[in-house]
């Protein structure tokens, strides 16, 4: 076995809770993150991501802002009141885009807002998040801030 492969295989995925109602999304996010090494857990609604994200905090929360029971911004705010939780980067990924929806749900705790329908490649810089968390400075997983499976956009976005 290679370094590489054997560092790779010794290296757990970051992994990526996706909350949204809609199965046919969380299937287009997972079939987009997984490939570039990243484990997905999906959850229907808010209730259930607050329990995934309990049981075993993943690197970074991609929450819808309307979901059934509780919704994104109240999932939000509920993590950043947990001492535990607070520090998990969380992007909104909705429908929603008046303004004044991206500022509750910012006003919420979300890191970042990315509106549907969206480009596949606008998760790559969100992703930097799992290389650090909330609290770290942003780095680039590769030069150009896309994993190696991402299209290079020719945009070198460092730091």
């Amino acid at each position: 076995m290679s370094e590489e492969n054997r560092m790779s295989a010794a290296t757990p995925a970051a992994i990526i809770l996706v909350a949204d109602d809609d199965p046919d999304l969380r299937d287009i996010l997972r079939s987009v993150l997984e490939p570039s090494g990243f484990a997905v857990i999906e959850a229907e609604n808010g209730d259930r991501a607050l329990e995934a994200i309990r049981a075993k905090p993943p690197s970074l929360v991609i929450l819808d802002y309307l979901m059934p029971g509780l919704t994104g911004p109240q999932v939000c705010e509920q993590l950043r009141q947990d001492v535990v939780l607070r520090h998990l980067p969380i992007i909104m990924l909705t429908g929603k885009s008046e303004v004044h929806d991206k500022v509750a749900g910012l006003n919420a705790g979300a890191d970042d807002y990315l509106v549907k329908p969206f480009e596949p490649m606008e998760l790559w810089p969100a992703s930097r998040w799992c290389s650090v968390g909330r609290a770290g400075t942003w780095k680039p997983i590769r030069s150009h801030g896309c994993p190696a499976t991402c299209p290079s956009s020719g945009n070198s976005k460092s730091g």
